[in-house]
């Protein structure tokens, strides 16, 4: 902390209390800016916790009778992900079921969707969607 010269010559304090003041009004200016900072931060907060509602109440609820069970799940829907395949990819040696072999694809040779359904379109088994309802299909 700077205490000019002018401040010394036309004050009746001592350095020791010009120092303390200049001290304390640090100190108050930097706990006026961390009070602010706090009430940002509770802003934000509130403002996550009103997004999160949002999201939530707009997600489609599963009655809780249906919960756990499978006809939600891409594999019941479409059978041949659970086909084992192989890696396309020259010397990789991975061998997994077809919805594991997706994501491999895309994580490990960072192949576009757009490859990867090339791909899957020539698999020699059936990889159509299969509806559960019969209106559907």
């Amino acid at each position: 902390m700077t205490i000019s010269a002018e401040v010394m010559l036309n004050s009746n304090l001592s350095y020791k209390e010009i120092v303390s003041i200049e001290t304390e009004k640090a100190f108050f200016e930097l706990a006026q800016k961390l009070g602010m900072l706090s009430n940002q931060l509770k802003n934000l907060s509130v403002q996550s916790k009103m997004a999160m509602e949002i999201i939530n109440t707009s997600l489609p609820v599963i009655p809780p009778a249906e919960q756990g069970k499978d006809f939600y799940s891409l594999s019941s829907q479409l059978p041949a992900m659970n086909n084992i395949v192989d890696c396309p990819e020259d010397g990789c040696k991975h061998n997994s079921k077809l919805w594991n072999a997706v994501q491999h694809l895309n994580d490990h040779h960072r192949w576009t969707r757009e490859s990867i359904a090339d791909w899957v379109d020539l698999l020699p088994f059936d990889t159509s969607f299969e509806s559960k309802n019969p209106d559907r299909a």
